[in-house]
C-alpha cells in the first residue's frame, strides 16, 4: 500500500522507547571531497521519493559538481556495476552521491575494496526503513500490479532479484511459499543492511542472531536513519543532518509508483501470520531503527535555534494524493 504520512507530533518522540540505545548521537555534517554519500535503497521503503528528491536538491559543490546525477541502477549482485560507477564519477568529477541502486552494504564495500588504495576513503551511509509487513505486502503488490501498470504485462512478477511470473499461482500465499521469492518476502531489510552476502543472495549458512547483529551494527553506523512511519519528519532530520549540502531542500513531492486496477484483497489472518513469521528479524531491526530515529530527532530539535524548531515539511492543500507536495514552513 502507499501511505501519505502526516507530520508526526513532537509528543510521539517524547515517549519512552523500548529499545533505547545509549550511544546515539547527532550533529550536522560537513562533507569533504573524500566522502561518498550512499543511500542504502531498500525496496518499497519510500525510496522513489527520497532518491529523486536528493538528486534534485543535493549540492555537490564539494566534489566540483553542484548538480547531482541519477547515477547507476542495479538490483542484483551490484559489485562490478558499482566499481565501474566509482571510477566514472571520479574521472568526470561528478557528484559523489549514490542514491538510485538497490545495492546492499556488502556490494558497496566490496566494490570499494577492489579500487586503488584510498580511492574511497569514507562512506556516509543513509538508510530508510519501513514496517516489515507493510513493506513486504507492498513489494508483492508492486511486482504483480505496479510493474504491469508502469511497463506492461510482459514484466509481471519480474522483481529486481527473483522471478515470480506464474500468473496461475500469483496470490500473496503463493508468493510467501515461493522459494526464490524469499529474498523479497523474508527479512529483506535485515539482509540488505547486514552486508554478509551480495545483493539479492539469500544467506544459507548464517545464524539469525548473527545476521541481525550485523544489520544492527551497520544501521548504527549510518549518518542518517529514517523511518517511513514518520516520513516528513525524517526528511526534515535529513535536511538538518546535511545543512550545507541541502540548502535547496525546501520542498518535495511524493513520487509513488503507478498502480493498476487490481482488486484489493485483504489477506487472511493465517497469511499475515506466515508473513510475520518470515520477518521476525526485520521487526526487531525496525524497532531499533525507530529508536535511533527518535533519539536523533530529539537531539536535533534541541540543537537547532529555537526560532527554527517549529519548521516541518507540511502538505500543501489541494494537491493530488499520488503527487502530494510538501513545503518547509
Amino acid at each position: 500500500r502507499n501511505v501519505v504520512i502526516p507530520p508526526a507530533s513532537e509528543q510521539i518522540f517524547a515517549k519512552t522507547v523500548s529499545t533505547r540505545i545509549s550511544n546515539v548521537s547527532w550533529s550536522p555534517l560537513q562533507l569533504s571531497k573524500e566522502d561518498w554519500v550512499v543511500y542504502l535503497r531498500i525496496q518499497k521503503t519510500g525510496s522513489q521519493t527520497l532518491w529523486l528528491t536528493l538528486v534534485d536538491v543535493f549540492d555537490g559543490s564539494v566534489w566540483g559538481s553542484p548538480r547531482c546525477q541519477k547515477g547507476v541502477f542495479c538490483g542484483y549482485m551490484c559489485e562490478r556495476v558499482l566499481m565501474n560507477a566509482f571510477l566514472e564519477v571520479r574521472r568526470q568529477r561528478k557528484c559523489q552521491l549514490f542514491v538510485r541502486a538497490h545495492a546492499g552494504v556488502r556490494d558497496f564495500k566490496a566494490a570499494a575494496a577492489k579500487l586503488p588504495v584510498n580511492f574511497v576513503q569514507r562512506f556516509r551511509w543513509l538508510a530508510f526503513l519501513r514496517e516489515p509487513i507493510a513493506r513486504a505486502r507492498s513489494e508483492y503488490e508492486h511486482i504483480t500490479n505496479g510493474l504491469v501498470a508502469q511497463f506492461g504485462p510482459h514484466v509481471f512478477g519480474k522483481a529486481w532479484d527473483y522471478n515470480f511470473t506464474n500468473r496461475n499461482q500469483a496470490t500473496l500465499d503463493h508468493w510467501i511459499q515461493c522459494k526464490q521469492c524469499q529474498v523479497g518476502a523474508s527479512n529483506r531489510q535485515t539482509r540488505f543492511l547486514a552486508g554478509l552476502a551480495p545483493t539479492g543472495i539469500l544467506e544459507t549458512n548464517v545464524q539469525n542472531e548473527n545476521l541481525l547483529r550485523a544489520a544492527i551494527f551497520n544501521l548504527e553506523q549510518c549518518d542518517f536513519v529514517g523511518v517511513l512511519d514518520h516520513f516528513s519528519d525524517a526528511m526534515f532530520l535529513l535536511r538538518e543532518t546535511f545543512p550545507t549540502h541541502l540548502k535547496r531542500f525546501t520542498s518535495y513531492s511524493l513520487s509513488l509508483h503507478p498502480k493498476g486496477r487490481s482488486v484489493k484483497v485483504t489477506p487472511s489472518k493465517e497469511t499475515l501470520a506466515k508473513l510475520t513469521a518470515l520477518n521476525t528479524l526485520d521487526t526487531k531491526l525496525y524497532a531499533h531503527a525507530i529508536s535511533i530515529f527518535q533519539q536523533r530527532w530529539n537531539i536535533m530539535l534541541n540543537s537547532i535555534p529555537s526560532d527554527r524548531r517549529h519548521l516541518r515539511f507540511r502538505p500543501v492543500a489541494g494537491g493530488r494524493v499520488r503527487q502530494q507536495r510538501y513545503v518547509l514552513k
